[in-house]
């Protein structure tokens, strides 16, 4: 769920007074889940079981096309496989690091191997978490979770950024 503030100029009894009035008002809003992979059957399989979730979902099948999808429309957590032609899961996760209106998205680096040297660079290029396939359903869920909340510290944080004139990057 999302706040939004609104101002209205409302006027008081004198006409030059106007004062300035912030209200927040809830928006409902699907947390958005941006899946990025190369297998179709990955993506159906991951898009039906975050769906159950409650979850939408979003999917792109290469890294490029997921760092662009992620700089439109910023959802609140990516799923990245490494493997990909292309631009691979690494090389996407490290261009979204460097755009201010990407930089705190949690990213899930999903790989098909469960190597030690594909997780340290995982972390290295910055991934929030890591984790191999097959994916187990309770435990992608309790790690969307997871990075999901920190993602939302980090969130806001930009925004306030963002406010103060301090994101300029384009």
């Amino acid at each position: 769920m999302e706040r939004l503030a609104l101002r209205n100029l409302v006027s008081r009894s004198a006409p030059k007074q106007n004062v300035t009035e912030v209200r927040e008002i809830s928006v409902n809003r699907k947390t958005q889940i941006l899946v990025v992979d190369d297998s179709r059957t990955q993506i159906y399989a991951l898009q039906k079981v975050l769906a159950e979730a409650g979850y939408d979902v979003l999917a792109e099948n290469n890294g490029r096309e997921g760092v662009l999808s992620a700089r439109r429309n910023r959802p609140d957590l990516i799923l990245m496989d490494i493997v990909m032609p292309g631009v691979n899961g690494f090389e996407a996760t490290r261009s979204l690091r460097s755009y201010p209106e990407t930089v705190d998205i949690p990213v899930i680096i999903i790989s098909g191997s469960d190597q030690a040297s594909d997780r340290v660079w995982g972390m290295r290029v910055g991934a929030d978490a890591f984790m191999a396939k097959p994916l187990q359903r309770t435990l992608l869920l309790e790690k969307i979770t997871a990075c999901i909340g920190a993602g939302e510290v980090k969130n806001r944080d930009y925004q306030a950024r963002q406010l103060a004139g301090l994101t300029d990057h384009e």
